[in-house]
Parts: C-alpha cells; sequence; structure tokens
C-alpha cells in the first residue's frame, strides 16, 4: 500500500520524486544511526560488565529466560504455533501434526523419527 502511495505521488507532484529520495536517504539514516547505537550499547556493556558486582552478576541472570522457556518459545516461533501447544507436544497431551514435526526436525537438525516416535501401544 506504501509504495501504490509512493507511485501515486510520483505522477502527482513533480517534487514527489525528490521527497521520495529524501524519504529513503532519512530511513537508511535512521537504520544505521539504530545499528551504531546497538552496537555502542553491546560495546558499553562488555566494559561496563567488568565493574558489576557479584550481586549484580546475579540479578543480571535472573533476568535472563530459563533455558527451558527459551526453548519452548524458539519451537513457538519457528512452528508459528502457541507456546501452549508447544507444552502440550512435550508432555504428550497432543502431538504437532507431520509438516510441524518435520519442521521441528529441521530447525533441530534431527530426525523427525528420534523426535517423534511412534508409540509401540497405538501400533498393536
Amino acid at each position: 500500500m506504501f509504495v501504490l502511495y509512493q507511485i501515486i505521488l510520483l505522477y502527482l507532484h513533480p517534487f514527489s520524486m525528490q521527497l521520495c529520495l529524501d524519504y529513503l536517504k532519512l530511513a537508511a539514516k535512521i537504520r544505521l544511526i539504530f545499528n551504531i547505537t546497538k552496537l555502542y550499547s553491546n560495546f558499553f556493556k562488555i566494559i561496563f560488565m567488568k565493574q558489576m558486582t557479584f550481586a549484580d552478576l546475579y540479578y543480571e541472570a535472573r533476568r535472563k529466560p530459563h533455558p527451558s522457556v527459551a526453548f519452548i518459545a524458539e519451537i513457538a516461533e519457528v512452528t508459528h504455533r502457541t507456546q501452549i501447544a508447544v507444552r502440550k507436544w512435550i508432555s504428550g497431551e497432543n502431538t504437532p501434526d507431520y509438516n510441524v514435526q518435520q519442521i521441528i526436525a529441521r530447525h533441530l537438525n534431527m530426525p523427525r523419527e528420534q523426535l517423534f516416535p511412534k508409540n509401540e501401544a497405538n501400533n498393536g
């Protein structure tokens, strides 16, 4: 929609091409400033990390998500499902469909059959 608006602007206003170019330059500068700010932020975190106390390190570690929570969030994002659905898959309450199993297997670089073994009681 935005691109269509820019194209219409080009036909309606003689200076609109310059406006579009100015807009694109401004957007590029903002992205560059954001990236530089992020880089400096990480740099200063490294510098100031040396000055943190033992208690500061502990509280910093507490703010990070637990690895199991991070794993569930990652699988939910990869499969485009909710974290509740992923928790049900882990508990065995539900089973992801074949396509979702393939996506998870590819993401974890493991065979689908190993991740989701068939229950032998159901085969019987």
